[in-house]
């Protein structure tokens, strides 16, 4: 009876997982990652803690919570990969441009052998995959009202975010600007640059419909993301545990998707009725072949190079 009691009182005790995630309540993303915790919540309950899901980034920025998966001090995140690939050569290849042509083939891919490569990859850094979220593709919107085509973008000063947006946009022959994103809104209203690039549901979420009148949809990239756990909290797992989350991560998946192209559909008609100009650039191919020397840098790597060839197939 004592024996009984006391491994009662453990589970009662058993500390509360905490999955962090940078965007706000109400964004597909959050609400993927909830429902990913009510569904292992349900499953665990008598084995485990409960997650609870802390959005906004309020437990640190993203560099931070990769340091606190590594180390066990955080047990779940919805988390952006750059942070992840900057630390890892293997990764550089899911962050050129014009690798995807949609968000499904994206989905295929990385639910395939090159994602299946890059979770082992990733393993090794103290962090588990369990599902592939998509965060939506990129273009590039403008407060010039003229510009019809990429090459249109030549010489003008374009807001990145960093890393290999800076490269992308030297080859287009513009000007890349690293600027904070909480900036770009009132860079946009003084004329600190002419462009900025995003997907269309932060555009229209932060207004920036209300100065860059142009939307050039270009889907040069498109933001791979992931919903992880710590090592140290998957290897205390058993098997059958670990599945129960790998079948409520893949299922959040979906849902995220849904609700993505959902809000990104209404998204683009928001923008339109605010008088944004949505041009589909004919010189893709021209601007694609422009991306060369980035490719080039990847493709010297055998394993990247065969990665590439399976990403791009039929």
């Amino acid at each position: 009876m004592g024996l009984f009691i006391l491994l009662n009182a453990s589970h009662a005790l058993a500390a509360p997982w905490r999955l962090w995630i940078t965007q706000p309540l109400g964004h597909p993303a959050t609400l993927a990652s909830e429902q990913f915790a009510n569904e292992v919540n349900q499953a665990l309950q008598h084995n485990h803690g409960k997650i609870y899901v802390y959005p906004n980034a309020v437990l640190g920025d993203s560099g931070k919570a990769v340091h606190m998966l590594q180390s066990g001090q955080l047990d779940f995140a919805e988390i952006s990969l750059g942070p992840i690939a900057e630390r890892l050569d293997a990764l550089q290849l899911i962050k050129l441009p014009f690798l995807f042509r949609d968000e499904h083939h994206l989905q295929h891919v990385m639910n395939g052998s090159v994602g299946e490569r890059y979770r082992h990859t990733i393993e090794g850094t103290g962090i588990v995959v369990l599902a592939w979220y998509s965060g939506g593709t990129r273009s590039f919107y403008c407060t010039d009202s003229t510009i019809k085509s990429v090459q249109d973008l030549r010489g003008k000063r374009i807001r990145v975010q960093g890393s290999i947006h800076v490269e992308m946009v030297k080859l287009l022959h513009a000007i890349p600007l690293v600027v904070p994103y909480q900036d770009v809104h009132k860079g946009l209203s003084i004329g600190d640059f002419d462009c900025a690039e995003n997907n269309i549901v932060s555009f229209v979420e932060n207004q920036h419909y209300q100065f860059a009148k142009t939307w050039l949809e270009t889907k040069h990239m498109i933001s791979l993301e992931a919903l992880v756990v710590s090592q140290k909290i998957w290897k205390d797992l058993s098997p059958s545990e670990q599945q129960t989350l790998l079948q409520a991560a893949q299922k959040s998946a979906t849902y995220m998707q849904q609700l993505w192209e959902k809000k990104a559909s209404d998204a683009l008609a928001i923008a339109k009725q605010h008088g944004v100009r949505v041009v589909v650039p004919k010189d893709l191919p021209k601007a694609i072949k422009q991306m060369e020397p980035l490719y080039r840098q990847v493709v010297d790597d055998t394993a990247s190079r065969q990665d590439l060839l399976t990403i791009l197939a039929p």
